[in-house]
């Protein structure tokens, strides 16, 4: 987590030192209509996996657990794919794809009858979470004044969320879940000079229905350098978090998911 830092201020410090290759001579070229911008990254993140699931009918079936307190620090490579489309100077399309990946150890209780006594054993197994993230967004902005600019936008996000722990004893190996959820947020862009671009984009989004509730919230920034008028590169911090408390007449599962970490990006425009 420390790297991540020191590679987003150092890289902050040194695009503020214009090279002499930059050939174009403003920001115009990148707002026209029809312009295509593609970044590739990698990501140095902070995980924080929470989990409690346990049976609200039948006892015999196992309570799981991971322990929030389980902090890992993870560098994922070609994790960070997004791809801008400009509709007008004012607005565009923005496809965002992330992939985040952790390990940590989940906890497995489960009532087990021996001759006359009830036990309760506690099973441990490492668990693997893969949570991937598509987001489709529409911007439009809605001030300009000189360099900056302040918007909104609004989509669609399709997340899934895989976790694998083989753990025989209690019955568990694998659970999927596939769910796509509007996404509303805010943006703000500045263009310090020519060359360099600083950008915050934040994500939230309530989630308040009879059985569960829960919240999804992402907040991204970044400093950019166009190299020239067709590839740049940048760095960036990024923080998510997305929970869920769920209650059916079956079961009961809280869970959340924490990352924070920084960002390292190229890219083209087309």
């Amino acid at each position: 987590m420390v790297n991540a830092v020191i590679v987003f201020f150092s890289f902050t410090l040194l695009i503020n030192y214009e090279v002499a290759f930059a050939d174009y001579d403003s920001r115009e070229d990148f707002l026209n209509a029809g312009r295509w911008r593609i970044a590739f990254g990698m990501q140095w993140n902070q995980h924080v996996p929470a989990l409690h699931y346990e049976s609200l009918t039948d006892r015999s079936k196992p309570t799981l657990d991971i322990n929030q307190d389980d902090i890992s620090e993870i560098v994922e490579p070609f994790s960070y794919v997004d791809v801008e489309r400009r509709l007008t100077k004012y607005s565009g399309l923005d496809l965002t794809y992330t992939k985040d990946r952790t390990s940590s150890v989940l906890l497995g209780r489960k009532n087990v009858r021996f001759l006359f006594f009830l036990l309760r054993p506690t099973v441990m197994a490492p668990v693997d979470i893969d949570v991937e993230t598509m987001r489709l967004r529409y911007f439009h902005a809605i001030v300009r004044s000189g360099n900056f600019e302040f918007g909104g936008s609004g989509g669609l996000q399709a997340l899934y969320y895989n976790a694998h722990a083989s753990i025989p004893v209690i019955g568990y190996s694998e659970e999927n879940y596939f769910i796509v959820l509007p996404c509303l947020g805010t943006y703000a862009t500045y263009q310090q000079n020519k060359c360099i671009r600083y950008s915050v984009h934040a994500d939230y989004l309530p989630i308040e229905l009879k059985k569960f509730s829960g919240r999804i919230a992402e907040v991204d920034c970044s400093v950019e350098y166009n190299i020239n008028s067709n590839l740049f590169a940048g760095a960036g911090c990024r923080y998510s978090v997305k929970s869920l408390d769920l209650e059916q007449k079956k079961y009961r599962m809280n869970a959340s998911y924490s990352i924070f970490g920084g960002l390292a990006f190229f890219g083209i425009s087309l």
